[in-house]
This record gives C-alpha cells, structure tokens and sequence, in this order.
C-alpha cells in the first residue's frame, strides 16, 4: 500500500507497506531455457469395441479398467428374434441334411444292387458257356440231344445279354450317381458354408476383446438394452502412448524433432522427446507428438492432461532474477534493487536475456546476493527510491 509521497518526477520518492510487495534474491544457479506445455495422453493403439448386433445384455464378463486378452469375452448379448429364427434356419438345414444322406445312400444302393446281378449274371455266363460247350461234345457222339443243346445255347445268349444290361446300367447308374454325388457334396458345402454364417451371427452376440490391452468400456448392466453397431468403448495399449502438445509459434523455430522434456507423475519424473513436429499453425500454437523415452508411467490414462516442461536449451550456470510481474511494467529494462537491512529500494538499470517459467537471465545491472522486488509497480509511478515500512515506520 502506498502511504506517503515525497516528491514528483524523476526523482520521486514513496514510502510502501513492506507488506504490499514481493521480494525476490538474485541468485547464481542452475538456469535452462524451457517452456511449460500440456499435453494429452493418446495411447499408440486404440481399438474401438463396438457392438455387432443388438440385444439385451445377458452376462458381463469384464469391466472397465480390467486387462484383456484379444478374444477374451467382455459381455453377452440376448435377442430372442435372432436367436429363434436361426433355430428355424437350422432345423430346415438339417432336414435338407437329411435328404441328402437318404439320396446319397439310395444311389450307393442301387450300385451296390447292380453290382451284384452284374457278378451273378457273368458267374452264369461262365456256368453257361462250360455247359455249352460240354453239350456241344455230347452231341456229337448223340450222347445228348439237339434239344437239350439249343435250350443250353439259347440260356447263354439270354444271359450274356441280361450281362450286358446290367453292365449299361452300372455304367449309367455310376456316371448320373457321380453327378449327383457332386451336386449333393455342394448342397453339404453351401449348407456348411450357411451354418457358419449362423453361427457367425450368434457369436456376433458375443462382444470380444479386438486386441490384448486395457478396457475403456461404459457401465453396462444385465437386461440393459444394446443397438446394433453401438460403441460401446474401447480397449487401448497400456505400454506405449503418444504425448499431444500444442505450443505457442513463437518457439517454433527453437522446437525440432529429438528434443528432450520431463514431466512429473505421481512424484516420479519421466522423461520425453519430441517424435514428430507439424507444420500447420492455428491460433497462435502448432501440434506435435512426444513420447516417452523408457515406459510409459503405469497409471496414465487416455486423454490425461499432464504439464511438460519443454527443454529449449542446455543446462548452464547464470545469475538469475524470479520471474515476477515488475517484468510487464519494465521491460525488464530496471528494477528496483533492496538494500542489506530492507529499508530502501532504488531504482537500478538492468539488462535481462533468456527466461524460463521461474527466472529471468541477468544480462547485466544484478549480481548473486541481491534483493529485488518482484511484484508489479503500477502503483509507484516510476519513482527512484522507495521506503519500506512496517507497522507505520521504516523497517
């Protein structure tokens, strides 16, 4: 607080409560150029889960926050419509199963048949011709007669023809058998090839895990009404994340790909690199990625906000003044320097370079050991001295 005014211009003096204003020390130490950013965490892998059809949840296998395996159920769906109409499909499939087996079976019958007149009629053709033959012996010395002869003769040609039949019909039985044979295996496979389907549309009521990784999925309880392709969350991988950052333009030409930064989580400091700058600029700031050059810390969440200090130079030794509001009002081009007993502060010209989120680099005009004050000086009209009082009296 302002209490009292000595003189106007140049040289004006005031007296201020000691209370009312900051101070700061002008130290020697460790200076680095940075700048405090925020990022965002995006895990590197990200998988959406979403629903394939709709239904009812029936059981939840996995909750949110829970580790997965690719494949692991997370939740069982129920919808009677689809479960009733392939029990309908499935049973007219295996009707048509059915039929297949009994014409397939009725044509390995028929060959089967065929095959055995075919090898009783060449039996008895061969019965027939030694019997001709024995007849034809007999006749000549009139041990037999020519009747008897011709009724042996005529068997053998009915039965070398009734051979013949039944040779065309195992031939023909065969030949349209294999064709049908082949038309009922497609029938079987385009019935194999519509179970699957079915069974793909049950399975699909079945939510699973897409890949290993950590599951990122909304409250869902038994009875609850799923739609069909609903997102339903997501399952990321815990172990690698990208860091989004935007900065401001005005470092641009100071960021480059490589860079390092550090960011402290849960009192543990991990460090970052820059992966990859982006050129587009928008509203004053540009992306880009950083990630973490060992592991990712264990409790980082998708979407987590986190400060980054953003390396913009080496680690160096300088004399440092805090960073402070008196910085708006000067330019940092003088500042008021305190004196060994903080009774009087006076106006010193100063030359300030680099700066960070704490310190200012004291060009020149400061040395290590100095008191200065920090706080704004709106109110002190750029008077040259400055008394500070306490409790109404010089301190």
């Amino acid at each position: 607080m302002l209490t009292a005014v000595y003189a106007y211009g140049r040289n004006a003096k005031l007296e201020v409560d000691r209370a009312s204003v900051a101070i700061g020390q002008v130290t020697h130490g460790e200076f680095q150029e940075y700048i405090a950013v925020f990022g965002t965490a995006k895990p590197k892998r990200i998988v959406s889960l979403d629903s394939a059809e709709g239904g009812r949840v029936k059981q939840v296998h996995a909750r949110a926050g829970e580790r997965v395996k690719s494949g692991d159920r997370v939740l069982d769906l129920t919808n009677s419509a689809i479960e009733m109409d392939i029990m309908q499909r499935q049973a007219s499939m295996n009707e048509q199963q059915t039929s297949l087996n009994g014409q397939q079976l009725e044509i390995e019958r028929q060959r089967a048949e065929l095959m055995v007149n075919l090898v009783q009629s060449r039996h008895r053709v061969e019965t027939l011709t030694a019997r001709a033959q024995r007849a034809g012996q007999l006749a000549a010395t009139r041990t037999i007669s020519v009747e008897e002869v011709e009724r042996i003769e005529a068997d053998l040609r009915e039965s070398r023809e009734l051979t013949r039949l039944y040779e065309q019909q195992l031939k023909d039985v065969t030949s349209s058998g294999a064709r049908m044979l082949r038309d009922i295996e497609q029938t079987r496979a385009r019935l194999r090839q519509s179970k699957d389907a079915l069974q793909e549309i049950l399975d699909a009521l079945k939510v699973v895990a897409p890949i290993d990784g950590v599951l990122d999925i909304e409250q869902l309880d038994v009875g609850q009404l799923v739609a069909k392709d609903q997102k339903l969350g997501r399952v990321y991988s815990p172990d690698a994340f990208d860091i989004e950052v935007r900065a401001d333009e005005i470092h641009a030409s100071r960021i480059s790909e490589g860079q390092l930064a550090m960011t402290t989580l849960d009192g543990v400091i991990y460090k970052l690199e820059i992966a990859k700058v982006y050129p587009t600029v928008q509203g004053g700031t540009f992306p880009l990625d950083m990630r973490f050059v060992e592991a990712a810390p264990a409790r980082l969440k998708p979407g987590q906000r986190i400060e980054i200090r953003l390396e913009l130079g080496k680690q160096e030794k300088v004399v440092r003044v805090p960073v402070g509001p008196f910085y708006n009002d000067t330019g940092g081009r003088w500042i008021y320097v305190i004196d060994a007993e903080r009774r009087l502060g006076r106006k010193v010209a100063i030359s300030l370079g680099r700066k960070n989120p704490d310190y200012y680099e004291v060009v020149h005009g400061l040395s290590a050991g100095m008191s200065v004050i920090t706080s704004g000086y709106s109110a002190f009209g750029g008077a040259t001295e400055i008394t500070l009082l306490s409790g109404g009296a010089p301190q």
